[in-house]
């Protein structure tokens, strides 16, 4: 039962993420799922959603006018699902303070 409790509040948590990013320009392009870095092309969130739902790890590329940043999710960990994501420094594209504020707003909501 715990299981699915998990299962349900991250995929929402997928959800929210995924959306706040879409909302702001930035899309799901590639998914890497295994060990050995193969990145596999996705063409949307649903797309980048169902390779997910298939394993424990994955990091999915978001892209935005030419910039791209990685986010780690792992499986399993509920409210921490978002296990980290890529930056620059300065924050030149506004990814991280995106990042920083869609976690804010996960948490308040999940948590």
């Amino acid at each position: 039962m715990a299981q699915d409790r998990t299962a349900y509040i991250e995929s929402r948590i997928f959800n929210a993420l995924f959306s706040g990013l879409k909302k702001e320009g930035w899309l799901p392009a590639f998914i890497d799922t295994s060990d050995e870095g193969g990145w596999t092309p996705v063409k949307s969130v649903a797309a980048a959603k169902r390779e997910f739902e298939s394993v424990d790890m994955a990091t999915i590329r978001v892209q935005k006018n030419g910039r791209t940043h990685g986010i780690l999710l792992v499986a399993g960990n509920g409210i921490d699902l978002i296990s980290d994501y890529g930056y620059t420094e300065g924050d030149p594209d506004g990814f991280v303070a995106l990042m920083d504020r869609l976690i804010d707003e996960i948490a308040a909501k999940y948590e």
